[in-house]
């Protein structure tokens, strides 16, 4: 839907919230001007439910007090991605913290209900995603199991997002032609952060995972959200293996083992796919999405591109 600044009550936030997944909502403002009522907070807010079982969740509000929430959250996987605002802090039930900080995702696994507390700081403008899945609402057997998997102890982590997937959150606050098509793009981005939030939290095997000792696959799990997270960044060896502590030979080879292709090689597949997406999706000139995701020149991105795809990059904008 598409971003409309109004007035929202209280009582509006909270029955929203219930509906999502908080139950014993409370919403307290520190310095209220009068009742609490539509002059605390204004924006746009939103729920869907989706065919796939999953919930999203888009808010884009402006708070004029500070606000404090205390409720309790129903046993789900919830993905939590902040796009603008400032860094804030939510003190879970079970002794973790939460901190939700722009460009990243916070991944929050609970298998029982939990209580919670946290903030909204005064004078801010807050937007964000928030996805929620309970495996008993989702059909597909495969995914309720991987989405149980992660469920079988409270866990709390941050994942970084890719600036493809920021783009993606920014256009489902844009409009759409259908309620149906904005359905659509919602639970395709949503399945997508899924598919990422279920790697990282590693319930699934990897790929020689039982060759690698559980802090090797996190280690080499954070280099993999780092290319993600900025895949046009300038990556060597050398300084990814600084970056997360081990040295280049244990990153050479263990790397493969868990994900199937060299650091390296991984670095240009992310490049190159987000540079599919770019031309394809968002109407980016060849000569731009090759400058932005690394290549110095157009030349080099055809070729590279057209020995991923097997097409050439302007065939793209063709078909368009």
């Amino acid at each position: 839907m598409p971003y409309r600044k109004r007035p929202i009550e209280t009582s509006e936030l909270i029955q929203l919230g219930k509906t999502f997944g908080y139950d014993d909502l409370e919403l307290r403002h520190s310095n209220p001007s009068g009742t609490q009522s539509d002059q605390q907070v204004s924006g746009h807010v939103s729920l869907t439910k989706l065919s796939s079982g999953m919930t999203a969740y888009l808010s884009d509000l402006f708070v004029a007090d500070k606000i404090e929430q205390n409720g309790t959250l129903r046993a789900a996987l919830n993905i939590a991605i902040q796009l603008d605002g400032p860094a804030m802090r939510s003190r879970l039930g079970t002794g973790q913290e939460l901190t939700y900080t722009c460009n990243s995702a916070s991944i929050v696994c609970l298998p029982t209900p939990t209580s919670f507390g946290g903030c909204a700081p005064a004078n801010c403008r807050v937007r964000g995603v928030l996805f929620s899945f309970d495996p008993e609402s989702i059909d597909d057997t495969e995914l309720s199991s991987a989405v149980s998997r992660c469920l079988e102890k409270p866990c709390v982590r941050s994942m970084p997002i890719s600036a493809r997937t920021k783009m993606l959150c920014d256009e489902l606050f844009l409009s759409h032609t259908s309620p149906l098509t904005a359905r659509l793009f919602a639970e395709s981005l949503g399945l997508e952060v899924l598919g990422r939030a279920i790697e990282h939290v590693g319930a699934p095997d990897l790929i020689g995972s039982s060759e690698i000792s559980r802090r090797d696959q996190v280690v080499m799990s954070k280099v993999k959200d780092m290319i993600y997270a900025n895949p046009a960044a300038d990556f060597s060896l050398e300084g990814v293996a600084r970056e997360v502590g081990v040295s280049v030979s244990a990153l050479t080879s263990k790397f493969p083992k868990l994900f199937g292709k060299s650091v390296l090689a991984f670095v240009r597949d992310a490049r190159l796919e987000l540079a599919r997406d770019m031309i394809e999706q968002q109407g980016w000139t060849v000569s731009a999405a090759a400058h932005f995701v690394g290549y110095g020149h157009p030349s080099n991105f055809t070729a590279a591109f057209r020995r991923k795809f097997g097409a050439s990059p302007r065939s793209i904008i063709v078909k368009n």
